[in-house]
């Protein structure tokens, strides 16, 4: 094939050189699906003899990380008729944290479509927050059967409420040099690693977004399409919150300060970061490549208490009483207008369901797992 047909991050390094390893005795073979590569997998037996299949090879073009395959067998102390595994360890070039506390249905559908990804070099951390058994078998689930998720809890039950804790450990624990995230009730698109990371690899961007979709949860009608601004400063982003946290890829070397407990604890984030000079250098894709779930347990979806916890962050940025009112009720004005936009748009539009690409992800449900570790279905 010539290398100017290949998808851009194919061409980034040469291909993976064609690995095959003696044979041994009464050893194990498995086939991984990673996104639409497949990888078959080898164990070694009992006596530690390297088993491998009769040929590995494949045209998998590894990414500017130089994606790599390492063995990992047992120590020399193993007991006899322990199981050893070859695990396929590569080097992600991105890490996407995932925090959760329940919604274990939500949860799979978002792996879902983390592993309907095009591009198959990167690492998932789910986090879990204190989740019943149900939403940790599905995470527990996921870890089983896919290398590229792991499984993080927070030591801290006691936090502050919020996801921020969980999204600090994963960053923490992150193995990659750009940082994605994507909260448990939403859903990427199969082509959205491919299509943004170019803007960080090629083009020297150091925080992205996307454009996206806001969905009914319970009937999966489409009831806009949003798209961030295509240029961002601080005092834009003292207007509002106009980065959709799950479309965010971003350098980990702007996140020594994380996500702080608070409200809103990524437009504080945004606030912080793009406070500093110069800023981080922005980029968007018009493109919608993620779908934000509308429903009624989300955070986002009590209203409420938004002002108060916004004002609260406004003193940081604005220590004077009758700045930081104006900057509350600009926000809240700003905040008002796009939401009898979007009423209205709802009714005027025609009827729309989200677009096939992310409905796939939603037909993946998960079941709780049985004491024979019966997992979730529909996954592929």
């Amino acid at each position: 094939m010539n290398p100017s047909e290949l998808p851009s991050w194919k061409r980034w390094l040469p291909a993976v050189p064609c690995l095959c390893l003696g044979a041994g005795r009464s050893g194990i073979t498995s086939t991984i699906s990673i996104g639409r590569v497949v990888v078959t997998t080898f164990s070694l037996n009992a006596c530690g003899d390297s088993v491998a299949p009769r040929g590995f090879c494949n045209e998998l073009h590894t990414n500017r990380l130089n994606t790599f395959f390492t063995i990992r067998s047992r120590p020399p102390h193993s007991c006899p008729g322990s199981e050893s595994v070859f695990d396929l360890i590569s080097s992600p070039l991105v890490s996407i944290v995932v925090p959760f506390r329940d919604q274990g249905d939500y949860l799979i559908q978002a792996a879902h479509s983390l592993r309907s990804q095009t591009f198959p070099c990167w690492e998932c951390l789910l986090v879990d927050d204190n989740s019943q058994a149900y939403a940790r078998s599905c995470a527990q689930w996921l870890v089983r059967t896919d290398p590229r998720f792991r499984l993080l809890s927070i030591v801290d039950k006691l936090h502050a409420p919020g996801p921020w804790c969980a999204r600090n450990v994963g960053i923490a624990s992150a193995r990659a040099s750009l940082i994605a995230f994507l909260d448990a009730d939403d859903l990427w698109h199969p082509c959205k690693l491919e299509r943004q990371l170019p803007l960080h690899l090629d083009h020297a961007i150091e925080i992205s977004v996307t454009a996206y979709h806001r969905f009914v949860d319970s009937s999966h009608q489409l009831i806009e399409t949003r798209c961030p601004p295509t240029g961002l400063s601080y005092r834009q982003l003292l207007r509002g919150n106009v980065i959709p946290l799950s479309t965010v890829v971003v350098q980990r070397s702007w996140l020594e300060d994380p996500f702080r407990p608070e409200r809103h604890e990524d437009y504080g984030l945004w606030l912080r970061l793009f406070e500093r000079m110069p800023p981080p250098a922005y980029g968007l894709i018009r493109e919608p490549l993620m779908a934000y779930r509308l429903h009624s347990t989300s955070l986002s979806a009590q209203r409420g208490r938004s002002i108060v916890a916004v004002e609260r962050l406004f003193r940081r940025h604005a220590p004077s009483a009758w700045n930081r009112s104006l900057l509350v009720a600009r926000w809240a004005l700003a905040r008002g207008c796009g939401f009898l936009v979007a009423r209205m748009n709802r009714r005027l539009a025609p009827s729309q369901l989200l677009p096939e690409a992310f409905a796939a992800s939603l037909s993946a449900q998960g079941m709780a797992a049985s004491a024979s570790g019966r997992p979730p279905h529909v996954l592929p």
